[in-house]
């Protein structure tokens, strides 16, 4: 009488192993929330949207009202009385995206806001030389506050950047 042995070869328990660990990676995800992703996102976008900002300012050198706009949940480039200190959005400034590369509106995001150094709403402006100046002239940070807590530092030098 022949015994035959039964069992998994090596190559079969590797293959099982490493598909385990390809779905436990993107299974683990969706369970255990987005991780930050929302600030991320949220943060590249108002850092793309202050150097935008800035880089009109540095061409355009003899304008003063290059500026954004930063509230607790959303921010922009005014478009309601840009220059003056009342400077506000309109009423269908965030309607249906209006302006996607120079705001954002979170009204409908309960976990994700802004958070300033400063008073709330800020008003950052930059010169024709790319420094900001008014509120942020000696340099200031925001935050992007959610499930992590993102920082975006503007220097007095103009330097804007993730830190």
């Amino acid at each position: 009488m022949q015994r035959t042995e039964r069992g998994f070869t090596l190559v079969e328990l590797i293959t099982v192993l490493i598909l385990v660990g390809i779905l436990s990676v993107v299974v683990v995800g969706k369970f255990f929330g987005r991780g930050g992703f929302e600030e991320y996102t949220y943060r590249d976008r108002l850092l793309a949207s202050l150097r935008l900002v800035q880089y009109n300012a540095m061409n355009h050198r003899t304008e003063t009202c290059h500026q954004l706009l930063l509230e607790a949940k959303r921010y922009g480039v005014p478009d309601s009385n840009p220059c003056t200190a009342s400077q506000s959005y309109s009423d269908e400034y965030f309607d249906d995206v209006l302006e996607p590369n120079r705001s954002a509106d979170l009204t409908d995001n309960d976990r994700v806001s802004f958070l300033a150094l400063a008073t709330l709403p800020l008003d950052i402006r930059f010169d024709g030389l790319g420094r900001p100046i008014g509120a942020c002239s000696g340099g200031c940070q925001v935050r992007v506050s959610g499930e992590v807590v993102l920082n975006i530092c503007i220097e007095s030098e103009g330097y804007v950047h993730a830190c």
